[in-house]
């Protein structure tokens, strides 16, 4: 009677194994869609804005996580579309370099990111410094922690007639949650840094209002944190709550695809800005009195240096720019 009941049991287990792996699939599936999507309707932007511009490391960063995500998608679909692999002999290879691809991605996204706060600061070395050591450490830590979690993972072994997949059985969630977990503190840290940034240069600037692109970079800032905060805590309550049985795969395949659609559209929409930001006659963006400059240690910062985030803001014109006046109040200003 045990061994019946003992039998029933793991007959139930695979079958939710079974369910669980189809939810996976679905979502992989589903995301290769979005991005497909996304790519059609972006395509217009991405000629005009990117394709004429000089070589620049966050142009070559666009360019690698908009395309790379086509691959990883690939990978993907080859490890959850091949329904005729079964166990760990013939699940085992798909399954980790389709991991060791999701967390690629997510490491040419969080370059952006990273770039982008460096460029904030005004390229500024030290906080250059600080970045790269922070970039270098955390995804060092990822990588080991991701190896270790990938060596856990289990396959059932099931006919091939029955067409399942691979049907992972078993995992280290914990190990899977605290890669999820570096992924949040990278972002919060990146954030925090960009709000340290802003505090100082409205200091130096002696409360001088930012420029339209310079609020833009910011706020695209804050918004993508938040974004990519609340699928990285989706995924880390998935790996606390859901069972090992491949269930808490479900939002890695999300937050990957979403990741490299939001980072692609985050640099056009800044592109598209500082595009517009070159309008004449001193205009702003919105073609209505003037874009303040902002002054730091006595000298003028113009939008296009804070918004480059290229490194580099080269954009076909066609129109000569119109000088800008720069001036700034000291303490021993005499009145006139």
């Amino acid at each position: 009677m045990s061994s019946a009941a003992a039998a029933a049991a793991q007959i139930r287990a695979l079958i939710e194994a079974m369910k669980a792996n189809r939810t996976v699939n679905y979502a992989a599936i589903g995301m290769t869609a979005l991005i497909s999507a996304d790519y059609l309707q972006t395509l217009p932007r991405e000629v005009q804005l990117m394709w004429p511009t000089k070589l620049s490391v966050p142009k070559v960063l666009f360019f690698l996580v908009r395309y790379y995500t086509f691959v990883h998608s690939m990978i993907s679909a080859w490890h959850h579309g091949d329904m005729s692999l079964t166990g760990d002999s013939d699940c085992y290879q798909p399954f980790a370099i389709d991991a060791y691809s999701c967390l690629v991605t997510h490491a040419l996204c969080e370059a952006i990111s990273y770039i982008r706060a460096y460029a904030f600061s005004g390229r500024n070395r030290y906080v250059l410094g600080f970045l790269v050591i922070l970039f270098v450490t955390i995804h060092s830590v990822e990588f080991y922690i991701l190896a270790k979690f990938v060596k856990t993972v289990r396959f059932a072994t099931l006919p091939p007639e029955i067409q399942t997949g691979c049907v992972a059985i078993r995992g280290d969630n914990k190990a899977l949650s605290l890669i999820f977990e570096l992924i949040l503190v990278s972002l919060a840290t990146v954030t925090i840094l960009m709000i340290g940034t802003a505090w100082w240069r409205r200091r130096q600037s002696h409360g001088a209002e930012a420029g339209s692109l310079l609020k833009l970079f910011y706020r695209d800032g804050i918004f993508y944190f938040i974004f990519l905060s609340t699928l990285a805590v989706a995924n880390i309550i998935f790996d606390h709550t859901a069972p090992s049985n491949g269930l808490q795969f479900t939002m890695v395949q999300i937050q990957v695809h979403l990741n490299g659609v939001a980072a692609g559209r985050l640099l056009l929409h800044l592109r598209e800005w500082a595009a517009k930001g070159v309008a004449p006659s001193g205009l702003n963006s919105h073609g209505s009195g003037y874009s303040a400059p902002v002054i730091l240690r006595g000298k003028p910062v113009a939008d296009t240096t804070l918004g480059d985030l290229e490194l580099s803001s080269q954009y076909p014109q066609t129109y000569p720019r119109a000088p800008r006046v720069f001036i700034e109040v000291s303490k021993n200003s005499q009145a006139f």
